[in-house]
C-alpha cells in the first residue's frame, strides 16, 4: 500500500531530477509554488467557466497541498547542496553508514531507500 502511494511522487521526483543535480531540486522545491501562482492567475479564464469558482479554488489548494512532500524533499536537497558547497561534505545524519563525502545527499539517499 505504501509503495503504491509513493509511485506518483517518485515519478515526479525522477522527472525533476532529469534537470540535473542543481535545477532538479529547485524545480521540486519551488516549482509547485510557481504552478499554484499561475493556476490562480488563469483560474478565472480556465477553471471558473468549467466548474464552480469555490470548488476551483479548493481544487487548486488540494493539489498544492499534495505537492507538500515534493517541496519538502526539493528544498532539503537544495539546502544540503549548499552545505556541501560550503563545507565540502554533506550534513551529518546520525547514521554511521552514510558517506558524508559521497556523491549523494542524505535526502537523495533516503529517497532511494524508499524505492527499495
Amino acid at each position: 500500500m505504501r509503495k503504491t502511494l509513493l509511485l506518483p511522487y517518485l515519478a515526479i521526483y525522477d522527472a525533476a531530477m532529469r534537470l540535473g543535480p542543481k535545477w532538479g531540486p529547485i524545480a521540486l522545491g519551488y516549482g509547485p509554488i510557481v504552478v499554484a501562482i499561475v493556476a490562480f492567475l488563469l483560474k478565472d479564464s480556465l477553471l471558473d467557466p468549467v466548474m464552480d469558482p469555490t470548488y476551483a479554488t479548493i481544487l487548486i489548494f488540494v493539489l498544492f497541498a499534495l505537492c507538500g512532500p515534493l517541496m519538502n524533499i526539493g528544498t532539503k536537497i537544495v539546502t544540503e547542496n549548499m552545505h556541501k558547497g560550503r563545507m565540502g561534505e554533506w550534513p551529518a545524519t546520525g547514521d554511521p553508514r552514510f558517506d558524508r563525502r559521497g556523491k549523494v545527499s542524505p535526502t537523495m539517499a533516503w529517497v532511494e531507500a524508499m524505492r527499495g
